[in-house]
């Protein structure tokens, strides 16, 4: 991953120059109402302040909402390692927070991202890591297997599409997750142990589902000012993945996850119509006015290299679409810079 690290560091660095605000247009979604919804489990801590070479990496433990609860999963509670790294001089009121993942079940940070930190450092920004998006694993009620990943997702999209229970879809939790931890960066920046930092802006980036999160934080907050979704070529959803199993005459494999819910079986009825409301970033273009830089690999196992003709050209404001050759989801090993 460290090509896919650097990608997405100068993807970030880049975008922190591209600031327009954004409209919030459109009709209310479920998204809009649960990360709209107060919770009183949301609080955060520090939990130790890691000096560095031109900058301070503060590890802050946060538990961003309750999920669902324990009559349907072990977890409820969703708790996330928040590293805030302060460079000594800050010049902009604008932070990068990229949303990353991870095991509920690992120790905190020992260190800041070595590249996180340089670029906190040269661009004299604060720059924010968040990773448990989505909390995982998790072990659902008459289940015995933990869930991972795709696995929690559609197991999601299985419930919502059998009950209509709007809450069920993992990418309500996924975004309030993002949302909260502008909230944590921006007050805790503001306190004595963040130096009195005003921090109110945010380029919000991810990888693969959390790059699909990073769209759909930018949808429901205006504080998000730009976007660098990374390898989450798939906006259209359906129609782009129509596309898929016509191209392949088949599923991929990376995407059992979701056929072996049945989730396909669900195509072309009004119940994935109303999922997709919610779910897919499409619905939500003329809200997604920031600047966005997209980088998707062209050979990504889950989307096909022609996918963005489905979203590109309907997208709003500025934007740039990069392919990096030679790679797969993961974007390792590309001979190309």
């Amino acid at each position: 991953m460290r090509n896919s690290a650097k990608n997405f560091l100068h993807s970030g660095v880049l975008a922190l120059s591209m600031l327009p605000a954004i409209p919030a247009i459109g009709e209310v979604t479920a998204l809009d109402r649960y990360v709209a919804a107060p919770d009183l489990s949301y609080r955060y801590e520090l939990i130790e302040t890691i000096p560095g070479d031109g900058y301070a990496a503060h590890v802050l433990e946060m538990t961003s909402q309750r999920w669902r609860d324990e009559t349907e999963v072990d977890r409820p509670l969703w708790k996330h390692w928040l590293t805030v790294i302060e460079p000594e001089q800050v010049a902009t009121g604008t932070a990068l927070l990229i949303v990353g993942g991870g095991s509920n079940e690992k120790k905190p940070p020992a260190r800041a991202n070595r590249l996180l930190a340089m670029g906190a450092v040269a661009t004299r920004s604060v720059i924010a890591e968040l990773r448990m998006v989505p909390n995982q694993p998790l072990t659902f009620v008459g289940e015995t297997e933990k869930r991972s990943e795709d696995a929690i997702i559609a197991y999601s999209w299985d419930k919502y599409l059998r009950t209509g229970d709007e809450a069920w879809p993992l990418r309500l939790p996924m975004t309030k997750s993002v949302v909260r931890a502008m909230d944590t960066v921006t007050a805790f920046c503001r306190s004595a142990a963040g130096g009195g930092i005003d921090v109110d802006k945010f380029v919000v980036g991810g990888a693969s589902k959390r790059g699909w999160t990073a769209w759909t934080g930018a949808a429901v907050d205006k504080r998000v000012v730009a976007l660098v979704p990374i390898v989450i070529d798939l906006l259209n959803v359906e129609v782009s993945f129509e596309h898929h199993y016509r191209s392949y005459g088949f599923w991929a494999p990376a995407i059992a996850a979701y056929q072996a819910t049945g989730i396909m079986r669900w195509a072309g009825t009004t119940q994935l119509a109303s999922l997709l409301k919610v779910e897919d970033p499409y619905a939500y273009r003329d809200r997604l006015t920031m600047p966005k830089f997209m980088v998707n690999s062209a050979g990504d196992q889950y989307f096909l290299p022609d996918s963005s003709q489905f979203y590109f050209e309907a997208l709003v404001g500025e934007k740039y679409l990069r392919y990096v050759p030679n790679t797969d989801h993961s974007l390792k090993g590309s001979d190309t810079p």
